[in-house]
Order: structure tokens, then sequence, then C-alpha cells
């Protein structure tokens, strides 16, 4: 078995381009490309499937395949699920747990707040792709996103950063920025005191799903527990 590192890249192109060729050449990683979303969850299953990395170009994904927003990024928190729930047999004879971090692919004129969306469903980081970035901020974002370490290039932060705070800043204005999904999850639980379960009723979404944006929703309001989310999410949702 090949001891490079792997990224899964995916994208609706029939050709992704010279661009992650040259890349995955220059790093000295193997570049495994899909062209749907969709292909990817049985080889998840399967636990001899092995990937470092898996990009999702959003970009060249989104609606073309089908799905809002919403289910989207219900797709990216399944991909998680699987990956926390399968093993990846690198040394034969001695499965280990994988560590695949998921990323996404954007370009210079993606939508902020897409961008921002899929930020809150708690992937690795982006890839920035497309000529409104520097070979040097492609090649930096894979190295770090390969590395395991969270990842947002410098010229997509600078658009969160009205007050010189990151993406993944701790600190937040007295005003919790939530995600739409995020909001609905948030005023059931204030309002009705709904279990994860009653959630994903109410919503059609999976439990899974629901606890992925339970962790995000406490760690934006700096709680840590449903009860004290109950009463700081009465003061800020209307």
């Amino acid at each position: 078995m090949s001891s490079k590192k792997i990224i899964t890249y995916i994208s609706q192109e029939k050709i992704v381009g010279q661009e992650i060729d040259q890349l995955a050449e220059q790093l000295s990683v193997e570049l495994k490309t899909l062209d749907s979303i969709h292909k990817l969850l049985p080889l998840l299953s399967n636990p001899k499937y092995c990937t470092d990395l898996i990009v999702i170009d959003i970009e060249k994904l989104n609606n073309i395949e089908g799905t809002d927003m919403f289910n989207m990024i219900n797709m990216i928190n399944t991909i998680q699920t699987l990956i926390a729930c399968t093993v990846c047999s690198r040394t034969p004879g001695r499965p280990a747990k994988r560590t695949t971090a998921v990323a996404v692919a954007v370009d210079s004129l993606t939508d902020p707040k897409l961008i921002k969306e899929i930020l809150d469903a708690d992937v690795k980081g982006i890839y920035p792709r497309g000529l409104g970035f520097l070979f040097e901020e492609k090649e930096s974002a894979l190295t770090e996103l390969l590395q395991g370490q969270y990842h947002v290039p410098k010229k997509i932060n600078s658009l969160f950063n009205n007050k010189k705070k990151t993406v993944k800043s701790v600190e937040y204005d007295s005003k919790i920025n939530l995600t739409p999904r995020q909001e609905q999850i948030a005023n059931l639980i204030s309002t009705r005191g709904a279990s994860n379960k009653v959630i994903a009723k109410v919503l059609g979404i999976a439990e899974s799903t629901v606890k992925l944006h339970m962790g995000a929703i406490l760690k934006k309001y700096g709680v840590k527990n449903r009860t004290q989310l109950a009463v700081f999410a009465k003061e800020t949702i209307q």
C-alpha cells in the first residue's frame, strides 16, 4: 500500500484541472478524483478505503446535484459521521481509526454567506481554488489540511474579520450569529426544551446531524450544556 498521503477531490467537472494535479505532484501526495459526492458514501463504508483529506468543491456540486444548502451541509455531516464510525486499514492486520479531514474548495467569487454556512458545519477548513488565489496559498492550504490543521486562507478570513476576529475566534459579539438551521435548533431548545430526537423529527434531519449542530451552537454561546443554552438563547433569538 502506498505510504503517500492521499487526497480525494470531489468536483462535478469531468477534468478537475492542472492546478490540483500540480499541487499533488509538488506535495508528493496521491490524488483521487470523484465527480459526485454520492459516490463517496459507499467508499467510506469500506474499511479498505483510505484517504487523508476529502476536498469537496462546493461551487461545482451545490445545486448541480439537486440539493439545497441545508441538504449539502447534512451531507457533509453524514460524511464526517461515517468517517468517525469506520476504520482505515493502512497497515495489514492493524486497523486504525481514521484521521481523515473534510475540507471544501471555493473560489474568489463564492458567496461569503455560503462559505460561512459551510464553516459552521465544522469542516476542517477551506481550499482556495481558481485564479483569484496564488499557487503558494493553495499549497499552504493543502499542506496544513493534510496535517490535520484547521485552515482558512487570509483573503477569506478577512471577509468575516470586521473587528479583527478570525472565523474560529472564541470571542463573540453580544449578538450570536447562528446559521438558519442552528437558529431553528436553538429556538426549539429555548422554547420547548426539545430533545435531540424531537428536534430531528421536527426538522426532518438525522439525530447525528442535530448533535453536530448542537456542538457548534454550544461553542458559539460559550456554554457547556443545554440548560445554559436555553437561558442565553431566549435573550438572543427572537
